[in-house]
């Protein structure tokens, strides 16, 4: 049976209705997949990720001017791989986790996971790696940068940013943004 590990963060509700959607998705198209989803953050970091979390939603919520300054900073930035290298307890949660579930393919919301998964896994490439980019139309450096095997977009608008930003073609799949498949039964009771 194929495996699917969705990871996740509640750093703004995006990233989680993103997940959501896929694991939604997942089990319509293909229920016989085993899928966990999970957000490794609170699990790891418990208090002191729910302060970053609360200043983070705060921040966007009351000085979005101050929020895109840090976004633009952050789409300046070149070594994200490096600053995630300093996640330890983090890449230990997900290492225990990869040992423990297997996956055959991680699906991450989440910017950080995809460039945490070859840090765990080095040479060893027993699963995928797809990012599901969930900002759209402007594109953060700090997604596509990632060493993703695949990059799932909501547009082409978005899919062009990540083509600009050195991602082949071939890697980039544009997909919509992954939402409950519930929203399709809408169609039919017309």
């Amino acid at each position: 049976m194929k495996r699917i590990l969705i990871l996740t963060a509640g750093f703004g509700e995006g990233h989680n209705s993103a997940a959501r959607g896929v694991r939604a998705g997942l089990a319509r198209v293909a229920p016989k997949v085993e899928v966990e989803l999970r957000d490794l953050f609170p699990e790891t970091f418990g208090t002191l990720n729910e302060i970053v979390r609360r200043a983070y939603v705060t921040l966007i919520n009351r000085w979005p001017k101050l929020w895109g300054f840090v976004y633009n900073w952050l789409d300046q930035k070149r070594d994200f791989d490096a600053r995630f290298r300093r996640f330890r307890r983090l890449k230990k949660n997900l290492g225990r986790l990869l040992d423990r579930f297997q996956p055959d393919v991680v699906v991450s919301t989440f910017p950080p996971y995809p460039y945490l998964l070859p840090q765990i896994l080095g040479n060893d490439r027993r699963c995928k790696n797809v990012a599901i980019v969930t900002d759209s139309i402007t594109v953060n450096a700090i997604w596509y940068q990632s060493p993703a095997d695949y990059f799932l977009v909501a547009n082409e608008q978005s899919a062009a940013v990540v083509r600009e930003g050195g991602v082949p073609s071939e890697k980039i799949k544009v997909f919509g943004f992954p939402v409950s498949p519930r929203f399709a039964d809408f169609k039919k009771d017309r």
